[in-house]
């Protein structure tokens, strides 16, 4: 199996196994609209992207909220207001989902290590906000991987 297959096979699998499974279709639509905006955005942009690279980031952008599947239930689908602690514990999922890739990837060959890297980005960093005030890092403006900033 190639390795951007594998790592999409083994996510599904992972978010299976512990009962946290975004809609298929959901992932779809985030991959279609991720495949426009790269698009547009290095045109736009002038950016000279490689497809690879492009390619990576659409690949990559169904694996954004993996870390998910590590928190409670009971937190996750929580139908009112969450407590402070209960967010917090939410806005871990992008370090959850880091560690996630990271288990996944010691399955894969190291010749997808580039596209591993730009999973990593959008896993670790699609809550970030421009003005500083997202998670987990608090990165701002260009701090932000712009894989990251795409896929947000």
């Amino acid at each position: 199996m190639k390795g951007k297959s594998r790592l999409y096979a083994n996510g599904r699998v992972f978010q299976e196994q512990h009962h946290w499974v975004q809609s298929e279709a959901h992932l779809l639509r985030v991959q279609s609209l991720t495949d426009q905006l790269v698009i547009v955005h290095n045109r736009r942009c002038q950016l000279e992207l490689s497809k690879s690279y492009m390619n990576h980031i659409v690949h990559s952008s169904i694996l954004y909220d993996i870390g998910k599947a590590e928190i409670p239930e009971g937190i996750l689908y929580k139908p009112g207001p969450l407590s402070p602690y209960e967010r917090k514990i939410i806005e871990m999922h992008p370090l959850m989902g880091s560690d996630i890739l990271n288990k996944i990837s010691r399955e894969i060959n190291n010749d997808v290590i580039s596209s591993l890297e730009v999973a990593e980005n959008i896993i670790l960093h699609h809550h970030e906000k421009w003005d500083g005030t997202g998670y987990p890092h608090r990165f701002k403006g260009e701090e932000i991987h712009l894989e990251a900033r795409i896929e947000s």
